[in-house]
Protein backbone atom coordinates (compact mmCIF):
# COMPACT_ATOMS: atom_id res chain seq x y z
CA UNK A 1 0.00 0.00 0.00
CA UNK A 2 3.13 2.17 0.44
CA UNK A 3 3.57 1.58 -3.00
CA UNK A 4 0.41 2.85 -4.18
CA UNK A 5 -0.47 5.76 -1.93
CA UNK A 6 3.17 7.23 -1.45
CA UNK A 7 4.72 6.14 -4.77
CA UNK A 8 8.01 4.99 -2.79
CA UNK A 9 10.66 3.24 -4.96
CA UNK A 10 11.32 -0.49 -4.18
CA UNK A 11 14.68 0.71 -3.48
CA UNK A 12 12.97 2.46 -0.61
CA UNK A 13 10.29 0.08 0.55
CA UNK A 14 13.02 -2.33 0.46
CA UNK A 15 15.31 -0.58 2.66
CA UNK A 16 12.51 0.20 4.69
CA UNK A 17 11.31 -3.33 5.54
CA UNK A 18 15.11 -4.66 5.59
CA UNK A 19 14.28 -6.92 2.42
CA UNK A 20 15.54 -7.23 -1.45
CA UNK A 21 14.26 -5.16 -3.94
CA UNK A 22 12.85 -8.24 -5.58
CA UNK A 23 10.87 -9.54 -2.92
CA UNK A 24 9.51 -5.88 -2.26
CA UNK A 25 8.39 -6.51 -6.62
CA UNK A 26 6.90 -9.87 -5.60
CA UNK A 27 4.83 -8.67 -3.03
CA UNK A 28 3.34 -5.30 -5.20
CA UNK A 29 2.83 -7.81 -8.31
CA UNK A 30 1.00 -10.17 -5.27
CA UNK A 31 -1.04 -7.34 -3.84
CA UNK A 32 -1.59 -5.61 -7.29
CA UNK A 33 -2.77 -9.27 -8.42
CA UNK A 34 -5.54 -9.21 -5.50
CA UNK A 35 -6.61 -5.87 -6.00
CA UNK A 36 -7.26 -6.77 -9.34
CA UNK A 37 -9.50 -10.22 -8.96
CA UNK A 38 -11.39 -8.17 -5.75
CA UNK A 39 -12.43 -5.21 -8.14
CA UNK A 40 -16.00 -5.41 -9.80
CA UNK A 41 -16.22 -5.32 -13.51
CA UNK A 42 -17.96 -2.22 -15.25
CA UNK A 43 -21.45 -3.92 -15.75
CA UNK A 44 -21.51 -5.25 -11.86
CA UNK A 45 -20.75 -1.60 -11.19
CA UNK A 46 -23.61 -0.01 -13.04
CA UNK A 47 -25.56 -2.67 -12.04
CA UNK A 48 -25.23 -1.56 -8.12
CA UNK A 49 -24.92 2.41 -9.36
CA UNK A 50 -28.89 1.81 -11.10
CA UNK A 51 -30.67 1.00 -7.72
CA UNK A 52 -28.52 3.72 -5.50
CA UNK A 53 -30.62 6.95 -5.46
CA UNK A 54 -27.60 8.83 -6.21
CA UNK A 55 -23.95 8.72 -7.15
CA UNK A 56 -21.26 10.97 -6.77
CA UNK A 57 -18.44 10.84 -9.53
CA UNK A 58 -16.02 13.31 -9.25
CA UNK A 59 -16.90 16.34 -7.05
CA UNK A 60 -16.86 18.73 -9.87
CA UNK A 61 -18.81 21.80 -9.28
CA UNK A 62 -21.92 22.30 -11.22
CA UNK A 63 -22.44 25.99 -11.19
CA UNK A 64 -26.13 27.17 -10.73
CA UNK A 65 -27.84 30.61 -10.42
CA UNK A 66 -28.80 31.54 -6.90
CA UNK A 67 -31.10 34.26 -8.48
CA UNK A 68 -34.77 33.71 -6.36
CA UNK A 69 -33.03 31.88 -3.28
CA UNK A 70 -33.72 33.27 -0.09
CA UNK A 71 -30.58 34.65 1.63
CA UNK A 72 -29.98 32.19 4.15
CA UNK A 73 -31.18 29.14 1.75
CA UNK A 74 -28.19 29.95 -1.26
CA UNK A 75 -25.38 29.91 1.38
CA UNK A 76 -25.80 26.10 1.56
CA UNK A 77 -25.01 26.26 -2.27
CA UNK A 78 -22.16 28.50 -2.15
CA UNK A 79 -18.27 26.91 -2.73
CA UNK A 80 -15.87 29.06 -0.39
CA UNK A 81 -13.13 27.23 -2.48
CA UNK A 82 -14.96 28.18 -5.77
CA UNK A 83 -15.84 31.54 -4.43
CA UNK A 84 -19.10 30.79 -6.73
CA UNK A 85 -22.44 28.84 -5.95
CA UNK A 86 -22.93 25.55 -7.21
CA UNK A 87 -24.10 22.02 -6.74
CA UNK A 88 -21.26 18.92 -6.23
CA UNK A 89 -21.90 16.18 -8.53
Amino acid sequence: MAYLRRRETYAGLACGFETGASTVYRHIREALDLLIVMTPTLERAIEVVKRKAFVGLDGTVVRIDPVGMASDYDRAFYSGKHKTHGLIV
